[in-house]
């Protein structure tokens, strides 16, 4: 029977501004504001600024949600006893926790290989560091999801090496590229060419290379993982053997598919129809979140804008005054603007119907 099972999410890559002067969430730029509002002026530019990315943490709090894109890492835990063969089945689909989903579709066909196994090489003059790497297959239809990331401390005077990852198990690789970092999720292309299968790349004495591609932008997932944040840097095994233990990859479009509208993953068995995905631990590194922000979740942020930017000389949601029981006040909705807890019913409405994301307690 499938069971729910326990998610913990984390942001690998977090968004960067997406208007000039912005903040990294802002719904909205200072220029449409001033547009919509007949400002010419800089004076209020700071004000606004403020309002702006206070208004748009609103919206994303009000939906519980994230719009910006960013790269996420999903883990999941089925609900089962101590050895995984005691329950049946696993969980059907698998709902990650962000969404729309914009990485794209390797067109490689095969899984990405394992985590790549590190080691250091006595040679060269640079200094200790920390190095990330992240490693892909190469086939003659292209490259595959990046494997997940491994990393080593390199000590001065020596050299990172990264062995080259085994044939895949459809001999359909006919190469590999290494992306490689002093930064967590940082990594760039290392090798000019894909690198020969089996052959290992070592770290020039000029230091990695930084102005080059990041990994592919493509959804990764791998069963069974069971050092989840950073995998110990294990030597590789030679296909086809086996461990019952060890992590495997998965290939999209062939052991599963992507609903990239909801964020499901859908597993496919070995004749393409949907099953269920392992009582296993998973991860699921993938990209979400929209490129260009919907216009109704601009239209949101104004209206809220708008509303602080009329409210500061006199408060255009009040409904009713009477002074005649020395003052009351009645508003159009809660509290009146600025109140934490409040969102204007037209607004909130607007938002609910296709962004919340419910809360269950």
């Amino acid at each position: 029977m499938a069971s729910s099972p326990t998610i913990l999410s984390r942001v690998l890559i977090p968004a960067v501004p997406a208007f000039q002067g912005g903040a990294p969430l802002d719904l909205i730029s200072l220029a449409d504001i001033k547009l919509e509002l007949k400002i010419a002026s800089g004076a209020d530019d700071v004000w606004l600024k403020d309002v702006i990315t206070r208004q748009s943490r609103a919206v994303a709090k009000f939906c519980n949600r994230v719009f910006q894109v960013q790269t996420y890492q999903d883990q999941f835990w089925a609900r089962r006893e101590a050895h995984p063969w005691q329950i049946h089945g696993g969980f059907l689909p698998l709902q990650l926790a962000h969404w729309p989903i914009v990485a794209r579709i390797s067109p490689a066909g095969i899984a990405p290989p394992h985590a790549p196994f590190l080691s250091a090489d006595a040679g060269g003059a640079l200094a200790a560091s920390i190095y990330y790497v992240r490693i892909t297959y190469v086939t003659a239809e292209g490259e595959t999801a990046p494997s997940l990331e491994t990393r080593l401390v390199v000590g001065a005077g020596n050299l990172l090496q990264v062995a080259g990852p085994p044939l895949d198990k459809n001999a359909l690789a006919i190469g590999w590229n290494v992306y490689a970092s002093t930064t967590s999720f940082g990594e760039k292309l290392q090798n000019a060419a894909p690198m020969p299968i089996g052959e290992a790349w070592t770290l020039p004495a000029t230091g990695l290379v930084t102005a080059t591609q990041s990994p592919p932008n493509s959804v990764t997932v791998v069963e069974n993982v069971h050092s989840p944040i950073s995998p110990v840097s294990v030597p590789p095994r030679t296909f086809p053997s086996q461990s019952a233990l060890h992590p495997e990859s998965v290939a999209e479009g062939v052991g599963f598919l992507v609903d990239h509208t909801s964020g499901q993953l859908a597993r496919l068995s070995f004749d393409g129809n949907v099953r269920q995905w392992p009582a296993l631990p998973i991860i699921v590194q993938y990209q979400a979140g929209y490129v260009e922000i919907p216009d109704d979740l601009r239209e949101a942020v104004i209206r809220l804008v708008k509303m602080r930017w009329f409210s500061r000389e006199r408060d255009p949601l009040i409904r009713s005054e009477n002074a005649a029981g020395v003052y009351e006040a009645q508003y159009f909705y809660g509290s009146g603007p600025g109140a934490a807890e409040d969102m204007p019913a037209d607004i909130g409405a607007m938002l609910d119907r296709n962004y919340r994301v419910p809360v269950i307690a």
